[in-house]
């Protein structure tokens, strides 16, 4: 499976400062096994998973996060 990762710098306005963060854009859901896997590979504070929310209608999205 391949998963969409943007790291990306939380709570600064300044490039390689605040606090990193990955964001995984994820078509489906995926297990909390594997959030949590990838979660651990990455090693930094938070990774954050976002989904299409079924049955909420267009531009809502579910997020979860895991920390390593």
């Amino acid at each position: 499976m391949t998963t969409s990762l943007t790291w990306v710098d939380a709570f600064t306005d300044t490039a390689l400062a605040g606090n990193p963060a990955g964001v995984c854009l994820v078509s489906e859901p995926m297990t909390d096994d594997h959030m949590q896997s990838l979660a651990f590979e990455l090693g930094i504070a938070e990774t954050a998973y976002v989904t299409p929310a079924a049955g909420d209608g267009p531009g809502t999205f579910a997020l979860r996060w895991f920390s390593p």
